[in-house]
């Protein structure tokens, strides 16, 4: 055999030993690529995640409606400045306990047991006048128009129930006021014509529905 024929395998051998390096730097390659990406993915998704949480965070201690978070035993984790506005108790006094310390007896366990009821059935539960006004540390507001809902992880499970409630003392007072106008002498604080007559046709009305006797007003 000849030198060029020995030659030849020893060149087919390192041939075939660059091509596998070459395919294994490829895959290196490709492989370094897909992390980079996947990384850079993963970074995007982090980012726009803390964006969503510093704009709900934002919304959360920024809202006019007191809102309070509760875990799935009831217990207070988190109250936003419209609470505390609202209800007089500061944040540090209410997390780690019940909501029930703003109850005021107004209305008897049968209201609160349908109020869960429906919000474990439907998820959520609105209605008015729960609690009538807070007065502690010369707050005196009306709390009204609630909300309650029962958010959802990833999976569908009930992780926490959020509760809003709306400040309603400025409208109360505007209705009085108005009320005080229509029905009363802005003078002298007496009961004007106005509401006179008005009296005078509920007592009207009550007479006719009734069957009583007539009535009779002397101007």
């Amino acid at each position: 055999m000849s030198l060029v024929d020995c030659s030849v395998p020893m060149v087919s051998c390192l041939t075939r030993q660059q091509s596998r390096a070459t395919a294994f730097r490829t895959f290196l390659l490709v492989v370094s690529l897909a992390l980079i990406i996947l990384v850079v993915r993963v970074l995007l998704q982090l980012r726009a995640q803390s964006q969503r949480l510093k704009l709900s965070a934002s919304v959360f201690a920024n809202a006019s409606e007191g809102i309070t978070i509760t875990d799935l035993d009831g217990t207070i984790l988190d109250v936003n400045s419209a609470f505390t506005t609202v209800t007089g108790y500061s944040r540090a006094e209410v997390i780690g306990h019940n909501p029930r310390l703003l109850q005021s007896g107004r209305h008897g366990p049968d209201f609160y047991a349908a109020m869960w009821r429906t919000i474990r059935e439907s998820g959520r539960w609105q209605g008015r006048g729960v609690e009538p006004p807070q007065k502690r540390r010369g707050i005196s507001r009306m709390a009204d128009d609630h909300r309650s809902v029962c958010p959802e992880d990833d999976v569908n499970v009930v992780s926490h129930y959020v509760a809003t409630f709306s400040d309603i003392s400025a409208r109360k007072k505007s209705e009085a006021d108005i009320y005080q106008l229509a029905f009363f002498d802005p003078l002298t604080g007496l009961p004007n014509r106005r509401q006179i007559m008005d009296r005078l046709q509920h007592a009207k009305a009550r007479q006719e529905r009734d069957g009583g006797k007539r009535c009779a007003a002397v101007h």
